[in-house]
């Protein structure tokens, strides 16, 4: 900013409000009607080519008006965006998806997704918390065949998961309600890593409360409940909105390959650690991220918290790169604590 002088600043943020809004090159014409500063075409051209050697705008096509590059965006949302304030209705519809309503914390989730796809016109995603970051209501062993079985986790807020593990040789249904038991006595209200080492203790303290395989049981069952790989499911809306920016065939292709990266599971992993150390919104442009090197779109990720303050989800939208950043930002954000709000 210190670099760019008061004209070249006021029409370089000119340039992008308009092609934010209109998605398309913007040539001098169309900006010399928007500036409050009376200037000729000709020294808007000249300004326009001295953004484009300074690698903030390029053109597409000769004579086809200039497009912020991927530089210039990132200049625009870190130094010249004024966020916009969230209206009376967009802060209601959230906030009423985003309530208890006999809903569990899947169903919260995925309607506050919904909602803020609908709002931003792009595609929102959600990578919803696993049940190792919630508050427990319950536990159970269930037999399955050839030696394995079933652990299902219940949430205090419904939400519900299963894992399954192999079963020690030999173990009965006795033994494995003697396990649930035993677990649902120590864990009720915590989460599975609070409790880990409670349990430890107690099957120290108490070995005569249960046999051999069922404390066997009790330690994997939980092991395999803290220590597995699920990052969380990652859950995209509105992939409609994004196949309404395209204009060719090409960009159809490049949007499939965004859909079908999005449904590999490390791609939840990498959202995660994309997104640790975040203090609200992050914003990543175009090939900024590795998810969008090919694609052409943005995504906008605010992550949310439980009450130990730990990074258990995120939420946010992917949209094209000529999002309506001033919009958007706030909707994320406010979803984002709507949900950590649930979890504290």
């Amino acid at each position: 900013m210190r670099d760019l002088g008061g004209r070249s600043l006021e029409i370089f943020k000119s340039l992008v409000e308009i092609y934010v809004d209109q998605g398309g090159p913007v040539g001098s014409k169309t900006l010399s009607e928007h500036l409050e500063t009376s200037l000729s075409p000709a020294t808007i051209r000249n300004i326009m080519v001295d953004l484009e050697d300074a690698g903030l705008l390029y053109s597409p096509h000769t004579s086809a008006g200039r497009i912020p590059t991927i530089k210039g965006l990132r200049f625009f949302v870190d130094g010249l965006l004024e966020q916009k304030e969230l209206t009376l209705e967009e802060r209601i519809q959230l906030e009423r998806h985003a309530s208890r309503n006999n809903k569990n914390l899947d169903e919260i989730i995925a309607d506050t997704s919904h909602v803020l796809a609908d709002l931003s016109h792009c595609a929102s995603l959600v990578l919803a918390p696993t049940i190792d970051h919630v508050r427990i209501k319950h536990i159970e062993f269930l037999p399955l065949s050839d030696g394995k079985g079933l652990v299902v986790l219940v949430s205090n807020e419904g939400t519900i998961e299963n894992r399954i593990i192999t079963l020690p040789e030999g173990i009965t249904v006795s033994q494995l309600q003697s396990a649930s038991r035993f677990i649902n006595a120590h864990l009720v209200d915590h989460t599975l890593e609070e409790s880990m080492g409670w349990i430890q203790k107690a099957l120290l303290q108490d070995r005569h409360q249960l046999d051999a395989l069922s404390q066997i049981l009790v330690q994997q069952g939980l092991a395999i409940s803290i220590e597995g790989d699920d990052e969380g499911s990652l859950i995209v809306h509105g992939q409609s909105q994004l196949l309404q920016s395209i204009q060719t065939i090409e960009e159809l292709d490049q949007i499939k390959h965004l859909f079908v990266t999005l449904e590999r599971k490390e791609t939840a992993s990498k959202l995660i650690q994309s997104s640790m150390g975040a203090d609200g919104v992050k914003i990543f442009i175009g090939a900024e991220h590795e998810l969008f090197k090919k694609s052409g779109c943005s995504m906008i990720v605010s992550p949310y918290k439980n009450e130990m303050q730990q990074i258990v989800g995120l939420i946010g939208v992917i949209g094209p790169m000529h999002m309506n950043y001033r919009r958007i930002i706030p909707l994320v954000n406010y979803s984002a604590k709507l949900i950590a709000k649930l979890l504290g």
